[in-house]
């Protein structure tokens, strides 16, 4: 007999849960990840005024006409988190049942929160 361990029921919980990490912002971590540091991505962050040493190619050339002072266009910074998953698969596992289903529920759910947070 097949039982299963994750149903919709399973899935309909996590839904209502999130997973919070603070912290993790540094670049070693990533998910889509938005950080305090300006980056180079897609999605417009701010402006702030050119300082000697800054990369000219974010001069927003536009406002120079405007203003004759330079301004860098900034960005927001997101990185990428990659998550690894394991379970363990010895024989250890398969002596109690309930050990073996608590173990496959708590990694269903760290992928699951991992992917939609």
């Amino acid at each position: 007999m097949d039982k299963r361990i994750i149903d919709e029921n399973f899935f309909g919980y996590l839904e209502a849960l999130t997973l919070h990490v603070d912290g993790l912002e540094n670049g070693l971590f990533g998910g889509i990840h938005q950080t305090k540091s300006h980056g180079s991505s897609v999605e417009f962050s701010d402006f702030r005024e050119y300082n000697l040493g800054d990369d000219i190619k974010k001069i927003d050339w536009n406002l120079y006409a405007r203003f004759d002072k330079y301004f860098l266009k900034l960005f927001v910074d997101e990185r990428q988190q990659h998550v690894r998953i394991f379970l363990d698969v010895s024989s250890s596992m398969a002596f109690y049942q309930d050990k073996k289903e608590n173990a496959i529920k708590c990694l269903a759910a760290l992928g699951f929160l991992a992917v939609n947070n």
